[in-house]
């Protein structure tokens, strides 16, 4: 009887061992698994936040090429400048001549290549060369006197135009230009007008 008795306590010794090991199995399975899934998880997010980064420099480098296509067919327009030949100016820079044309008075005998230097005459006879454009101003005619149209900043549709001035109102900036040619009353900024020191043709005056 002993005997059986300690049969049975083994045989439930060794099944409660078998439980307990297939427990543990099914435990580690499922680790396992839960391992798998979230190495899985981050992979993806992996795959997937490098194909986002792909995706933008893709994009960008799409955008920067459009950009020079666009640069490289549409080039930016020249820029207007104002200075041409046979106007007065008035000198705003102690920088020219050592200060001693300090708002003084000269014509533009010349412009330089680009537009944007100058060869002046003062009204003392000094010849300055290279004058850059920002060291002057563009001098009015009195009223009655002789003006061009600049439109440097303006309506160019009238640019170098001439005519006389009839009016300048200095607290607006405005001042009143008839046109020689058609006769025409133009209202414009004082710094699209400068006085004119060159040759008038003579079916323009009349």
């Amino acid at each position: 009887k002993e005997r059986r008795r300690d049969d049975r306590d083994r045989d439930r010794d060794s099944q409660r061992s078998s439980g307990d090991t297939r427990d543990d199995d099914r435990r580690r399975s499922r680790e396992d698994n839960s391992r798998d899934r979230r190495r899985k998880e981050r992979d993806d997010d992996y795959e997937s936040s490098r194909d986002r980064k792909r995706s933008k420099k893709g994009s960008r480098s799409e955008r920067r090429s459009s950009e020079d296509r666009q640069s490289r067919s549409d080039p930016e327009p020249p820029a207007v400048t104002w200075l041409t030949p046979n106007i007065r100016v008035r000198v705003i820079s102690k920088k020219l001549a050592k200060g001693r044309q300090y708002k003084q008075k000269g014509i533009v005998l010349d412009v330089l290549p680009g537009g944007s230097h100058g060869t002046i005459q003062m009204a003392d006879g000094e010849v300055l060369d290279r004058v850059p454009d920002r060291y002057l101003e563009t001098a009015l005619p009195k009223v009655g006197g002789n003006a061009i149209v600049l439109a440097a900043t303006g309506d160019r549709q009238h640019r170098y135009a001439k005519g006389r001035l009839l009016e300048r109102n200095s607290e607006k900036s405005r001042g009143v230009v008839q046109l020689f040619e058609d006769m025409n009353v133009l209202t414009l900024s004082l710094d699209d007008i400068a006085e004119w020191c060159g040759p008038l043709d003579e079916d323009m005056l009349g």
